[in-house]
């Protein structure tokens, strides 16, 4: 995905369904959109999806499951195994004595798992290990940070491409400066110099995308 317009960013972000789902600093990331327009973009997608109620409630669907993700993840991160006991243990006061947790805290636990295993067609059981090996799978919003920390490295290569490219045009216009000696009636044209380095340029973008 590389669009150099602002307009065609501005259009692949309206087509995009995720936008609706991740927070609007990673749409201006990888968009490459200001907050304004970022913003904009997403209103727009939300209404191109309302009107179509079986998409807009697949999407509400994995909004819930990515807060589900979080939920347990954030869980298993500030009291490692607690998701797994939460599901594995027959009640609820071992894994709130354990942990010093309340057992409504526990409970709400034990329902995101429950409710997470059934959307990815799973037992609770295995979800639970799966939550003890780091193994819960990727959020919405984990693979949009993913593509945007790629689309950063991308344009942080072209802008050092454009800078390089910027500093051997402007050394070689002044040794053609130094060396020739055009009429007096031919003004210098620096655009002529620079025109034979201008393939360079996109072979090194060529080499940043594929890199």
């Amino acid at each position: 995905m590389r669009h150099s317009d602002s307009h065609q960013r501005f259009d692949a972000a309206v087509r995009d369904d995720r936008i609706v789902m991740v927070p609007l600093s990673l749409v201006q990331r990888l968009y490459g959109l200001s907050y304004g327009r970022a913003k904009d973009a997403v209103e727009a997608a939300k209404s191109r999806l309302f009107p179509d109620r079986s998409r807009w409630s697949e999407i509400r669907a994995m909004i819930e499951r990515d807060q589900r993700i979080e939920t347990l993840r954030n869980a298993e991160e500030s009291h490692p195994g607690l998701v797994a006991l939460a599901v594995l243990l027959p009640t609820l006061a071992g894994a709130a004595t354990r942990y010093g947790l309340t057992r409504s805290r526990v409970q709400q636990l034990r329902a995101a798992a429950s409710a997470l295993a059934e959307a990815l067609h799973l037992s609770t059981d295995e979800l639970g290990l799966r939550a003890v090996r780091g193994q819960l799978p990727a959020t919405v919003e984990d693979e949009v940070r993913r593509e945007a920390d790629r689309e950063d490295k991308f344009r942080r290569a072209k802008r050092r491409a454009r800078r390089r490219l910027a500093a051997k045009t402007e050394r070689t216009v002044t040794r053609q400066r130094v060396t020739s000696s055009p009429p007096a009636n031919e003004p210098f044209d620096a655009a002529t110099a620079s025109k034979q380095l201008r393939h360079q340029l996109r072979q090194r973008l060529h080499r940043a995308r594929t890199a």
